[in-house]
């Protein structure tokens, strides 16, 4: 048997459930069961395997309990992104293709800022100054429209390297402070939390 119910909430949201016996609830689906059957619609009568079953809550504290498990359940299936506080550190260059960077402490080190809202970054590459956007799917990055100042500097090949190099990276991995930046499975670039 097939039972199909549609509840309006406030005239602003409207819930379809469909559901046979056998199927498998998804989160989702199981929250939406329990909202249309307890919270939207508490006096009305829903059929189950051929019987009318009439669900009358009478204590608000139930209600307050399914919203509960409700809430809870959609946070927990909300998808949770990688970069999320990406945004909250400076990420200073610490290792380039295996070889650590030596670190001065100043302005001139080579580091990124992301904006993971805008999913855009900006920083050093160690002489200029560079900003550019960025994707994220799933552990796969990638660095797109990287521009920068065009400022000459004793070390301008190790800035070259870095931008390079950070075209190229599609794989990402954060391991305690650092975030490892990879192509394929090789670590190109390791940037420390600041």
């Amino acid at each position: 048997m097939i039972i199909l119910k549609k509840v309006n909430i406030n005239d602003l949201l409207s819930h379809t459930f469909v559901t046979s016996p056998g199927l498998t609830f998804g989160p989702i689906i199981f929250a939406t069961f329990f909202f249309n059957l307890f919270l939207a619609a508490p006096n009305t009568g829903i059929i189950l395997n051929g019987g009318n079953v009439n669900h009358n809550l009478k204590s608000i504290t139930m209600k307050y309990v399914f919203s509960l498990i409700i809430t809870a359940t959609f946070l927990s299936c909300s998808p949770k992104l990688s970069d999320s506080r990406w945004g909250r550190s400076r990420w200073v260059l610490t290792e380039m293709k295996g070889v650590p960077v030596q670190l001065s402490g100043g302005r001139r080190d080579a580091y990124i800022n992301f904006d993971p809202h805008e999913k855009r970054f900006s920083g050093n590459g160690g002489c200029n100054q560079m900003s550019g956007n960025y994707s994220l799917d799933k552990k796969n990055i990638h660095f797109g429209e990287v521009i920068s100042t065009k400022m000459s500097c004793e070390d301008i090949t190790f800035e070259n390297t870095f931008l390079s190099t950070l075209n190229t990276v599609d794989r990402f991995e954060v391991k305690g402070n650092d975030l490892r930046l990879k192509r394929n499975r090789k670590v190109l670039l390791v940037l420390s939390a600041k």
